[in-house]
């Protein structure tokens, strides 16, 4: 857990907790809502802390802030106390997750898994990718109103059991990640965050017992892979024959962690990035058929394939615009200063926990006119930098799976805008519910399903603070 109290206090201002129970009251408005924060702050400064004067959490904006965190990846580390567990237990196999480890081990773990998201390996989960997509689509059913979001989740739930660890549609594919998808939610609940009591009934309880289950469950498929020997394609079979300068591979603890980081990283922020684009499509009629356009004529009827994508322009640009203005991560993981240093002329203690968020970097006015407007033209001439702009972080953290991620993404967007058209009942309310480092919709986004030929109709008014970060 990061060092949350007893700094001394700082220059850096920030809004005046409450006596008493401020501090409290503080932090758990940062984990109800860090959107709502984040955004309240980022017109105070470059450097801004949550709490005035106290370095416990500092917010930075801007590419400059971000840059000298980010290039800087020995000062500014992960927190490699993030996971707490017992000694021994299953969970505690985490702290070899490469959002928990730093220097060398993380440039050597992160070598190792590089194989696996090569371009050469990115071609062979092509027809995975598709594959599980046109099943998962076939149940899919027109006329019914169904949370779209759940059902983005299920298909690239089941397309990540097939691609990461070889796992067919069916029964251990379905209960492995409906499992993992129960301990994530528990682990970031604001509950099991703030109170990490192994007491019966407390969040971080169930969270350790279900890591205790899904941890056991990847140990039994890495040694079902390791007795089926050669022959396999899947992430998991070429992280776990990869091997460093020395010939050696990961550990099995390793191995463990990073079978769930992948889970995490891969999975839901994908499924969001999915259901996000499709919202945004469904409020803009005309983007939508542009890109229909785009798709009948590269593709016609026919299921994309690689190749295809550069041929598409305008898909291109709509999941760059989408992954812009609401990014399925907002924050990045908080980097935690590890010696005494400075940040935009503002001295940080060792133990400052930073805060950097892509959703307030894209949402900045001087480098995306217009940010609360959904123009996917806007990537035409646009090159911003990797510091304006990074939905996957960037530098020496950024994710492993972007390339595998965009791929994913750009194959399954045309597969079910070919089959179907989208619209939002009048009166839904579309609400943000952010929870761990990713932005969900509250509700979910209940969508009637339409067969793709419908004809476009005028979009019905929707409420909620969706529009805090949209207009349309």
């Amino acid at each position: 857990m990061p060092q949350l109290f007893g700094f001394d206090k700082v220059k850096i201002r920030g809004p005046k907790p409450f006596p008493l129970i401020g501090t409290m009251v503080s932090l758990y408005n940062l984990l109800d809502d860090p959107v709502k924060v984040a955004m309240n702050l980022r017109n105070q400064g470059d450097v801004v802390a949550l709490m005035d004067q106290n370095p416990a959490v500092v917010f930075v904006f801007g590419a400059e802030r971000n840059r000298e965190i980010l290039s800087q990846s020995a000062m500014f580390q992960h927190d490699e106390d993030l996971i707490k567990a017992p000694p021994k237990s299953a969970m505690s196999k985490m702290r070899y997750g490469m959002v928990v480890i730093n220097g060398d081990i993380h440039k050597r773990n992160r070598k190792l898994m590089q194989p696996a998201f090569q371009k050469s390996a990115l071609d062979g989960y092509a027809p995975d990718i598709v594959a599980t997509t046109r099943v998962m689509l076939d149940q899919w059913q027109i006329g019914e109103v169904a949370n779209v979001d759940d059902l983005c989740r299920a298909m690239v739930l089941a397309m990540a059991m097939k691609c990461f660890y070889g796992l067919d549609i069916g029964k251990d594919a379905h209960e492995l990640g409906h499992l993992a998808e129960e301990w994530g939610k528990t682990l970031v609940a604001p509950s099991t965050i703030l109170l990490p009591f192994n007491i019966p009934g407390f969040g971080y309880w169930k969270s350790l017992k279900l890591g205790e289950v899904v941890v056991n469950y990847l140990d039994s498929i890495i040694q079902k892979k390791r007795q089926m020997g050669e022959g396999q394609k899947d992430v998991m079979w070429l992280i776990m024959n990869s091997r460093d300068d020395e010939g050696k591979t990961l550990s099995e603890d390793e191995l463990v962690a990073q079978a769930a980081a992948l889970f995490f990283a891969g999975h839901e922020t994908t499924a969001i990035t999915l259901a996000w684009s499709l919202f945004l499509l469904e409020r803009h009629p005309a983007i939508h058929a542009a890109l229909m356009a785009e798709i009948n004529t590269v593709l016609g009827e026919r299921a994309p394939r690689s190749d295809d994508i550069q041929q598409m322009d305008l898909l291109d640009r709509v999941i760059k615009e989408s992954m812009r203005i609401l990014p399925a991560v907002p924050f990045l993981f908080m980097r935690v200063c590890a010696e005494n240093s400075t940040i935009g002329g503002f001295a940080v203690p060792k133990g400052s926990n930073m805060m950097l968020s892509p959703l307030a970097a894209h949402h900045d006015p001087n480098i995306y006119p217009e940010p609360k407007n959904f123009l996917p033209d806007r990537w035409i001439n646009k090159t911003p930098s990797p510091y304006d702009y990074l939905p996957f972080g960037v530098g020496a953290r950024a994710c492993i799976g972007m390339l595998f991620a965009e791929r994913a993404l750009r194959l399954m967007l045309p597969m079910i805008l070919q089959r179907f058209r989208f619209s939002l009942p009048a009166g839904t309310r579309i609400d943000r519910l952010t929870r761990g480092n990713i932005l969900h919709p509250r509700y979910g986004l209940p969508m009637r399903i339409e067969s793709a030929s419908t004809p476009a109709e005028q979009i019905a008014p929707i409420f909620g603070d969706i529009h805090e970060l949209l207009e349309y």
